[in-house]
């Protein structure tokens, strides 16, 4: 008697909460339709009704954070970003989109942390060192800066990597050194 007691109450729970993550999903759904078709306003609106249904829904935090991103809010992009970190503590993806994204709104700071806890995951992560030599480049951590710049040249020989350099000796003032970077730079443009 007392399990079905326990069925009839539970029951009417179990199907509220079964509609609503069938509601999320067809709301998360909508909104990749809106996203795929550039809208990024209408792609907002339906994660955000996906994470008022489900809280927990990471995928909807992350594309929600991307939708934001495209149309130019890079605080929001950067706290959705966070927030997925909650359920994803271990990608390093997520942590350098964070980063990117507190660097683009300006808050350089926050976006150290971020995007160093990426390159601590993923040592040889490139895009991660590239937006943290930027970061460092915005906070005059010049020192710091050539560290990730000649990183990134390690990962990568191109004319990116050679112009950044180039860019961080020029503030060091080592002259010498910026030149041969920036020659290197142009020596890399014209192999493309």
């Amino acid at each position: 008697m007392k399990k079905i007691v326990y069925i009839l109450i539970l029951l009417p729970v179990m199907i509220t909460a079964s509609v609503q993550a069938q509601s999320a999903k067809q709301y998360f759904k909508a909104g990749e339709d809106f996203a795929k078709a550039n809208n990024y306003a209408d792609a907002i609106i339906q994660f955000t009704k996906a994470i008022e249904l489900d809280p927990d829904y990471d995928k909807a935090y992350i594309q929600r954070a991307t939708a934001f991103s495209r149309s130019g809010d890079h605080k929001s992009a950067a706290k959705d970003y966070d927030r997925a970190l909650a359920f994803e503590s271990k990608d390093e993806e997520i942590y350098y989109f964070a980063g990117n994204e507190w660097h683009l709104y300006g808050d350089n700071p926050i976006a150290l942390d971020r995007l160093s806890m990426a390159i601590q995951m993923k040592s040889n992560f490139l895009e991660a060192y590239r937006v943290r030599w930027a970061v460092n480049m915005a906070l005059l951590r010049y020192e710091e800066a050539l560290e990730d710049g000649k990183r990134c040249l390690k990962l990568k020989e191109d004319e990116k990597s050679y112009y950044n350099l180039a860019q961080v000796y020029e503030k060091l003032e080592m002259y010498n050194e910026a030149g041969d970077a920036y020659r290197q730079s142009l020596r890399e443009n014209n192999r493309v």
